[in-house]
């Protein structure tokens, strides 16, 4: 007989395996802009635009229900906290 295994912590988190291709470029500094992101899904051909980091981030964090909080409050290194 076959022994069950336990489901994966992947089977159990809120959100499935996604893969995204993500691309980032320059803004116009004088549009206010640091950097721009174009993130596409492989699977389903889906892309989404953000015009900055804290978009791309706070698509991220919605997709994964995930909050991304800064480390030290001065915005370098991250850790993420459950929401």
């Amino acid at each position: 007989m076959a022994e069950k295994l336990p489901p994966s912590p992947s089977d159990t988190s809120p959100f499935r395996y996604t893969a995204y291709l993500l691309r980032l470029w320059p803004a116009d500094a004088q549009a206010g802009g640091v950097c721009r992101a174009h993130l596409e899904n492989p699977r389903t051909g889906e892309r989404r635009g953000f015009s900055s980091l804290a978009a791309l981030v706070a698509f991220l964090e919605e997709e994964t229900g995930e909050k991304v909080l800064p480390a030290d409050g001065a915005g370098g290194d991250t850790a993420a906290a459950p929401r």
